[in-house]
């Protein structure tokens, strides 16, 4: 090697010359791939890492970045290989924080998986020994297959409105309780009233009805939907 550095301007002989370029600003790849969660659900990651030639030296010996003087083209495709060895290191890194949790977890921790990726990369001595420094690695989304995703969705969905029964329920029964102390009675009317199954409110109150057909209670905001 006669002369190296960043930016070099220089004569050489086309017939002899070796020129070597390698880039030195800042790099991405991006990566989707699949692995499996510590409860055998399968999912799918995408992301970017961004990675820099740290020492040229050490990539220039491991990998033929020499280009073609008239074209300026590389002469072979080991500097498109850079990218997926990265790659490699980022899934390697993953698979071994991903298969160490269930499928919940993974999806709700993709921004402390992206942190513990980057670690694990920064570790690995695959990329330090071509010289190259991982500075950062995003996932852009964990999915799981579509018949799990289907089925999560749907349990998260009667999660909410049993929330909202609950919620509905106890606003009606201290509308009630408002309503009986408003007529001056503590044990309400000893009529009973006979709710029908038209009453929308009948999956959630199903005691409450016993209640007032028993003539313990009092249904006067159900009225209209009795008997």
């Amino acid at each position: 090697m006669i002369r190296e550095g960043k930016g070099l301007g220089f004569f050489y002989m086309p017939t002899t010359a070796s020129i070597v370029s390698i880039p030195l600003s800042s790099l991405d790849t991006e990566f989707v791939f699949d692995e499996a969660t510590s409860d055998f659900q399968t999912v799918t990651i995408a992301g970017q890492a961004s990675y820099r030639v740290a020492e040229p030296t050490k990539l220039a010996a491991a990998l033929d970045f020499t280009i073609d003087p008239a074209s300026g083209k590389y002469r072979t495709e080991d500097p498109a290989k850079l990218a997926s060895r990265i790659g490699h290191v980022i899934q390697e890194a993953l698979h071994i924080e991903v298969q160490r949790l269930p499928l919940e977890s993974v999806l709700r921790r993709r921004a402390q998986l992206a942190k513990s990726a980057l670690a694990r990369a920064r570790q690995n001595q695959g990329p330090g020994s071509l010289g190259i420094e991982v500075q950062n690695v995003f996932l852009t989304g964990i999915s799981p297959a579509p018949e799990v995703a289907k089925a999560l969705e749907a349990d998260r969905k009667e999660i909410i409105m049993a929330k909202a029964d609950r919620a509905t329920f106890q606003r009606k029964m201290v509308a009630v309780e408002h309503q009986r102390k408003m007529l001056g009675s503590e044990d309400g009317p000893t009529s009973t009233i006979e709710c029908d199954e038209s009453c929308p409110f009948s999956r959630l109150c199903e005691d409450y009805q016993k209640h007032v057909n028993e003539g313990k209670a009092w249904c006067p905001l159900f009225r209209e939907f009795s008997r």
